[in-house]
């Protein structure tokens, strides 16, 4: 959620003269947007394949939860109804997640599924510190206000991995 106090969407053209209407716009200034979801699933190897994972799962956003829901507005727009798909390797030097998102309930003008892979791989100086990754995402903006739009993004880089200690 933005979690502002304003309207979820905007009038298309406040300037045109005719009386207000629901807007199509998200209002990315003061909108507010909000949704919660549960989601169940499974992951599994099989014998012989233990560095590969398979997993599904499901994902709601309730309309009315006992605390939380998705914003009225939203509901028949956003897409409330998930299924996802994984699958993961896992080695020592290398690891590539890859996910497909199927959009159940489809709503007009949502990308019906979503796709996303990330593969790492460890530097060959700081084996235990340092990753270097690629990653691909397809589908619906993952930023919730702007869920009406689709993106395709490609991130490239370096990750660190830093240990706290707390006495």
């Amino acid at each position: 959620s933005n979690g502002q106090g304003g309207d979820t969407f905007q009038e298309d053209d406040p300037n045109n003269g005719n009386p207000p209407h629901h807007g199509t716009l998200p209002n990315t200034e003061s909108g507010s947007f909000a949704t919660n979801f549960i989601q169940t699933g499974y992951f599994f190897s099989l014998p012989g394949f233990e560095k590969h994972f398979l997993g599904i799962s499901y994902e709601h956003h309730p309309v009315h939860g006992w605390w939380f829901g998705i914003d009225p507005v939203i509901q028949d727009i956003y897409g409330r109804k998930r299924l996802h798909y994984n699958y993961k390797f896992i080695g020592n030097v290398f690891q590539l997640d890859a996910n497909y998102v199927w959009i159940i309930d489809h709503p007009q003008g949502i990308p019906s599924g979503i796709f996303s892979t990330t593969a790492r791989m460890k530097s060959p100086v700081f084996k235990k510190l340092m990753w270097f990754f690629a990653s691909y995402y397809q589908g619906q903006d993952y930023y919730n206000i702007n869920f009406t739009n689709k993106i395709k993004q490609f991130k490239t880089g370096i990750a660190i991995e830093a240990k706290l200690l707390v006495n």
